[in-house]
């Protein structure tokens, strides 16, 4: 019980250090995502008053209902109810925000949403994604790595373990890209 106010402070601090957080469909449908949120609203009172700003995108939200009506897959439905059941109270608290639409065009999908508002703001602002997927944290990252442009990275990562634990996601690492990590010494 009192250790869950170490877990609490703990995940405040990580979250003073950005401007804002957004989260995938993927890490809302996670299992570790409701533990996530217990720990977040334990966190809101070591959290700085100009807190960070947890967004999920609408497209986020037009991927969970889809999935919540899917009557042939319960992997998918379960959780994807479960997140929209979070989310609506999450939203009632105040501790989520839904963002608008990036694109009027119907056929807008959440990595999409995530990777144009990340490659805008980065220039300026401290930016978290919590992605369970590593495509979409692989080209998240490759930004940070833009020679046109300098900016902020923006920090990748994901659920791990029921407690709800953020770890660094990594991405994919390419064929192309295994090959350039020999030990030293080797051709």
């Amino acid at each position: 019980m009192y250790n869950d106010e170490n877990r609490a402070m703990a995940l405040a601090k990580h979250l003073n250090g950005f401007d804002y957080v957004l989260i995938d469909t993927c890490s809302l449908m996670e299992d570790a995502f409701p533990a996530w949120m217990d720990r977040l609203v334990a966190a809101q009172d070591y959290l700085e008053d100009s807190s960070t700003e947890i967004y999920v995108p609408k497209e986020c939200i037009e991927e969970l209902e889809r999935h919540s009506k899917n009557k042939k897959d319960f992997d998918k439905r379960g959780p994807a109810k479960r997140a929209l059941k979070i989310l609506k109270d999450a939203k009632r608290r105040k501790l989520i925000t839904i963002l608008k639409k990036q694109k009027k065009d119907r056929k807008s999908f959440a990595d999409n949403a995530i990777y144009v508002k990340v490659s805008t703001d980065r220039l300026s602002q401290k930016i978290l994604v919590i992605t369970q997927d590593k495509k979409l944290a692989s080209d998240l990252i490759a930004l940070n790595n833009l020679l046109s442009q300098r900016g902020r990275n923006a920090h990748i990562m994901k659920f791990e373990g029921a407690e709800g634990n953020l770890v660094p996601n990594r991405g994919e690492i390419l064929p192309s890209e295994k090959n350039n990590h020999k030990p030293n010494g080797s051709s």
